[in-house]
């Protein structure tokens, strides 16, 4: 049974913080309401990369053949979509991957990444 972890991302410090729904207390007490709210909050997939590393919604992965992804939440699934071709409707189930990715950024840190670049 995977966990039900999450991430929430604070623009003014340009952090994230983690909880899961034990100690969701212990982080919303530093915020106010509003704050929090305004949060982006995103949501542990239950699946490691190849590093070990937790995989979460938002979180930009490459494939070991060079392919970049966006992870999100899709239809009741965590995807790996390949923004740069939305025509192709080119998105996977996350999981299909197994540990055959690496977490390289995220999409408020490493946006950048998802941009084409002349090798790909």
């Amino acid at each position: 049974m995977r966990q039900i972890k999450f991430r929430a991302w604070n623009k003014k410090i340009g952090q994230f913080h983690y909880f899961d729904l034990i100690n969701i207390g212990s982080v919303t007490r530093d915020f106010t309401i509003a704050q929090w709210v305004e949060m982006p909050k995103q949501q542990f997939t239950g699946l490691l990369d190849k590093n070990g590393k937790e995989i979460y919604e938002g979180d930009i992965v490459q494939h070991y053949d060079g392919q970049k992804f966006k992870v999100e939440y899709v239809d009741g699934r965590f995807k790996a979509i390949r923004p740069r071709y939305p025509m192709f409707d080119d998105e996977r189930d996350l999981w299909t991957f197994g540990e055959a990715i690496t977490i390289i950024g995220n999409i408020y840190e490493s946006k950048h990444l998802l941009k084409e670049t002349p090798n790909e």
